[in-house]
């Protein structure tokens, strides 16, 4: 059982990192120091394996949401941080996705600067 929750553990990060449709069963046994026919018997499919990755990995989200509503600080601030670890954690699953929301804030952001530094010269 150690060693399953290791597995789901890793590839969880794996999943955290954007590589979801990446993972290879050939990688994640390699990786980990095990066989294929190790991961089939413990998962029965590639599909279930990353099912439980997966739920896994939402699973330690929620908890990271949990803690940070029960934190310390104002509840704007314990919400932000919600969120802050609610939107990482759809980043990981979808990074490319993200990629148009994450051009169009740097450019916000770049133009609410630039107004505010025209601004203080004026």
């Amino acid at each position: 059982m150690a060693q399953k929750n290791t597995i789901l553990e890793r590839v969880s990060q794996q999943i955290a990192n954007g590589s979801l449709f990446e993972i290879k069963m050939d990688g994640v046994a390699q990786e980990m120091g095990v066989s294929k026919k190790t991961l089939y018997k413990m998962f029965g499919s590639k599909k279930a394996m990353l099912d439980e990755a997966l739920h896994f990995y939402l699973n330690k989200t929620v908890q990271r949401i949990e803690v940070a509503a029960k934190g310390r600080g104002s509840v704007k601030r314990r919400i932000l941080q919600a969120e802050i670890i609610a939107f990482d954690a759809l980043h990981g699953l979808f990074p490319h996705q993200w990629q148009f929301f994450d051009d169009k804030a740097k450019k916000n952001v770049t133009e609410e600067y630039i107004k505010k530094e025209k601004s203080w010269i004026n």
